[in-house]
């Protein structure tokens, strides 16, 4: 076997033949193996690949995110071991998702839904506002209460898969 018109290097075999060495081999291999492949470009990373406008603005709102996340309400968890691992009709959900300039409780990125629960300290104004800018970014938000979430859960998830299926 030669590489480049030289000859390569060989060992005796105990038959009598005679084997080239590892590093003729391997630079045959490696030289064969450049020539016949082209590179291949990377894969599309993070959000980008989904089409979602999402990301976080700021250092602040990443670490905001983070402690929504770390210090979930009782029906946001249970709503979540629902939703998560593709256990929900297969569906890609995020939590505490940055849009803009919010931070929504869940995000099916596929359908542009945003899932919120509500305690005590949502509603008003404020968050007509938020919905109203969203909707101009083609989201639409749906909003359940903590109590609906923890005594109806199988309501809410029905209700979840009727908008996703319109």
């Amino acid at each position: 076997m030669s590489v480049a018109g030289t000859p390569s290097p060989t060992l005796p075999l105990a038959g009598g033949g005679r084997l080239p060495t590892v590093s003729a081999a391997l630079t045959f291999m490696v030289s064969h193996y450049s020539r016949s492949r082209a590179p291949s470009p990377p894969p599309a990373r993070g959000r980008a690949r989904e089409g979602v406008i999402t990301g976080f603005r700021s250092l602040s709102q990443r670490g905001h995110a983070k402690a929504l996340r770390q210090s979930m309400t009782a029906a946001e968890k249970r709503l979540w071991y629902r939703l998560r691992a593709h256990r929900f009709l297969g569906l890609s959900i995020r939590r505490q998702a940055p849009i803009g300039p919010f931070i929504a409780d869940f995000l099916i990125p596929a359908h542009r839904l945003i899932i919120e629960v509500d305690g005590g300290r949502h509603g008003g104004v404020p968050d007509m506002a938020r919905d109203a800018w969203l909707a101009g970014c083609g989201y639409h938000t749906l909003r359940f209460w903590n109590d609906e979430v923890m005594c109806n859960l199988p309501g809410v998830l029905q209700r979840i898969a009727e908008e996703v299926a319109e």
